[in-house]
């Protein structure tokens, strides 16, 4: 098993979650969501690994659910959770692309609401690795 990897990827997983809630704190919320963004990617990827022993490689979101969707048999599941909660999901991989490349500026209540929809976004994932064990 890929125990190693997957360790790592948590680890910088939580460590960007850590830094998105300090600069929270700062008022940096544009960056605070771009880390809230990168948590999540991580985290996914760590499931995708560590239940395959495959690597994924995307920035989306919703790629990487569809993947773990695959991966559990629960495709439906999470095209329900994907439509459901599309117009977040969108704002939170907005967050991985306009933080870095646009000129926008972000507002507490931006950083919130992105910050609200990684924790939907990972309880979600994790609770498909539950039912699955």
């Amino acid at each position: 098993m890929h125990y190693e990897e997957v360790e790592f990827l948590r680890k910088r997983a939580r460590t960007f979650w850590e830094n998105g809630d300090y600069l929270m704190k700062l008022g940096k919320y544009d960056v605070a969501s771009f880390h809230f963004e990168q948590a999540v990617q991580l985290e996914l990827n760590a499931i995708i690994l560590e239940y395959s022993g495959q690597k994924y490689r995307t920035h989306s979101i919703r790629k990487l659910l569809l993947a773990i969707g695959k991966l559990f048999g629960e495709e439906e599941r999470v095209e329900n959770f994907i439509r459901e909660h599309r117009n977040d999901i969108k704002a939170l991989e907005d967050a991985y692309t306009d933080t870095r490349y646009e000129p926008v500026v972000y507002e507490d209540y931006d950083a919130e609401a992105v910050k609200k929809t990684a924790e939907t976004v990972l309880e979600f994932a994790r609770s498909l690795v539950r039912e699955d064990a």
